[in-house]
């Protein structure tokens, strides 16, 4: 697949409406293209730009007009029942279901909560298009990680030596996920990297774990300690659910 090619769906892949062959090719192509892996990261903070923006209620006046083309398609229907449609109720109903669709147009295009696993990938995605993306400092060792984000945050982001277990840690970078500043840890196992993701939590109320697939990318969410971590690789769920154990569990 080529950049054009890729540009031409990649709407269609962020909305996940591309077949599971062709959203492959897209996932190999952003992987070594950092332009198209740059473009489906503006287009995915952009939707969730969007999503957040506050929602108005709707004012009388809208649902005065939405009952009221309700109750002319609930009458022309019981007189389309009763005798054959005139051209008059054809226009009416036509002009009705033109009305009703853009109502619904106003309704699903109203800003619900942001999904973050698009963010997700995209930013994984990202990451992985270029060598210097990756890591912003570069170490196996969690003493020189994590002092490296003192400063840099407004909170400490746990970072756990996991090398004995599978997963050598590579380092971390700063990031943005859900619109606030981001911890992104980066380990990897047989030659995948995992990205694990840090920002405070709405709330100090823990969250258990929520697995997740998109795109070819297993995903791990859950909060603890006020902080919420989420994190996306492309290695089997079950290889992802054993490293959030890991990173959840005590540490020594």
């Amino acid at each position: 697949m080529n950049c054009e090619h890729a540009l031409k769906v990649l709407d269609a892949h962020l909305d996940d409406e591309l077949d599971t062959a062709t959203s492959a090719q897209v996932v190999q192509h952003l992987a070594a293209c950092p332009a198209c892996a740059a473009r489906l990261a503006e287009r995915s903070s952009l939707r969730a730009a969007l999503r957040q923006l506050p929602r108005e209620p709707a004012p009388a006046a809208l649902r005065r007009a939405i009952q009221h083309t309700l109750t002319r398609v609930e009458d022309a229907g019981r007189a389309g029942r009763s005798r054959s449609v005139g051209w008059w109720q054809a226009l009416l109903l036509a002009g009705a279901t033109a009305s009703l669709a853009f109502v619904v147009g106003l309704w699903v295009g109203a800003p619900r909560d942001p999904d973050l696993s698009e963010q997700l990938v995209a930013r994984h995605v990202a990451s992985l298009a270029r060598s210097d993306a990756l890591v912003a400092v570069l170490s196996e060792d969690r003493h020189v990680v994590k002092p490296w984000f003192a400063g840099k945050l407004d909170f400490a982001p746990p970072v756990r030596d996991l090398g004995s277990q599978g997963f050598t840690l590579i380092g971390g970078r700063l990031d943005h996920l859900g619109g606030q500043p981001a911890a992104a840890l980066v380990y990897r196992i047989r030659r995948h990297e995992i990205t694990l993701f840090v920002t405070r939590a709405a709330s100090a109320a823990q969250e258990a774990p929520v697995e997740s697939t998109l795109r070819g990318f297993s995903l791990l969410t859950w909060s603890a300690g006020g902080l919420r971590f989420a994190a996306i690789s492309d290695v089997e769920p079950r290889d992802l659910r054993r490293f959030g154990e890991l990173v959840r569990a005590p540490a020594d």
